[in-house]
């Protein structure tokens, strides 16, 4: 992740990081292990204009019965009212997607006073649940007021044991769905 000249991150000192990698070995064969590192680069505080805030959006309305797929939306609230606020103006850097295995599509939207502008304009778009498309704008999205963006996430439960199983729905293990939009964005 890289930020435009002037753009940064705050983080106060007493910060804290939860790091939630997780891996899921379907296959069972060997061991899988995980690593994860981060690299933080550290600006010099005068020479930052803009401070981005992060995008992290939850959609829990997952609901997929067995052998059915369904697609859930859900609004990005940027505000209250899930668009940009008269007199603002949002600076989208980079979005990305987070969804387990089950999930098959997760596209976003431009809408406009809440509605998709017509014609649909997307915005980005992940279809490899695994490995999930990270998209940095240069130059930055830029949302207007009234402006907004959605967020659909398609589910595929193609794998039940019965028909009478439970229904696929958010949860924080590997055998959950997930539906979270990630992010940064700064208010102009």
């Amino acid at each position: 992740l890289t930020f435009p000249p002037g753009v940064g991150l705050r983080l106060p000192r007493t910060a804290s990081f939860d790091l939630n990698s997780h891996y899921l070995n379907l296959h069972r064969t060997e061991t899988l292990y995980g690593e994860v590192y981060i690299n933080m680069f550290f600006a010099d505080p005068a020479t930052i204009t803009t401070y981005a805030q992060p995008v992290f959006d939850v959609n829990v309305s997952i609901n997929v019965p067995p052998y059915q797929t369904k697609t859930t939306k859900a609004i990005f609230p940027m505000s209250s009212s899930g668009r940009v606020p008269a007199g603002k103006e949002y600076h989208v850097y980079s979005l990305s997607s987070h969804m387990h295995r089950h999930g098959t599509d997760f596209s976003v939207y431009l809408t406009m006073n809440g509605q998709d502008v017509v014609p649909k304009q997307l915005i980005y778009r992940n279809i490899d649940w695994d490995d999930p498309k990270f998209q940095q704008y240069d130059p930055p999205l830029i949302l207007k007021a009234g402006q907004g963006l959605r967020f659909e996430v398609t589910h595929t439960y193609d794998d039940a044991p019965s028909a009478s199983s439970p229904p696929l729905t958010f949860g924080l293990t590997s055998e959950d769905e997930m539906a979270i939009l990630l992010g940064y964005y700064a208010v102009k």
